[in-house]
């Protein structure tokens, strides 16, 4: 059995599957292994209630209520958006994938600052073919290059047909 982390936990490889374990405490936890950057990335996300709190203490938030408000709507807006659309593009959310159910897995490099590298697992089921996000640490985390590398050795000696 052989495993790697990925971006909210890790993804298990033994003789006849792949298993993919996430959590939003994986992505914390993964922001303050990663070095300068992960932690400011980590301490950004308690910067907004902070200055609602600080605001709000003053009496002062109306600005911020109604830029939370736009900013939730366009939020909502844009993930109903992703998720519509990778449904349309057979994606899956499947935790565990056969592994003889795996047609093959296409390496995503990722624009260093702007996207992650990531793999997309290509998998047949019921009949049609699915694909899955496995999702990597940012190149940016002080791991992040080296756990990209070390997950492509993985899939390579696991028999996985790699495309670029």
């Amino acid at each position: 059995m052989v495993n790697f982390r990925t971006n909210r936990g890790r993804c298990i490889i033994d003789e006849e599957n792949l298993y993919l374990s996430s959590s939003w405490t994986g992505l914390f936890k993964r922001y303050l292994e990663g070095g300068i950057v992960g932690k400011v990335a980590f301490a950004s996300l308690f910067a907004l209630p902070f200055v609602l709190l600080l605001n709000l203490s003053t009496g002062n938030i109306s600005p911020f209520l109604d830029g939370i408000l736009i900013g939730s709507i366009l939020g909502g807006t844009l993930l109903a958006s992703i998720l519509l659309i990778n449904y349309f593009r057979n994606f899956s959310y499947d935790r565990v994938i056969p592994k003889d159910s795996i047609n093959k897995v296409k390496v995503v490099e990722g624009t260093e600052g702007l996207s992650q590298p990531r793999f997309i697992v290509k998998f047949e089921k019921n009949g049609e073919i699915r694909n899955r996000y496995i999702y990597m640490p940012s190149k940016l985390l002080s791991y992040g290059k080296e756990e990209f590398n070390k997950a492509q050795e993985i899939l390579k000696d696991e028999g996985f047909e790699l495309e670029e």
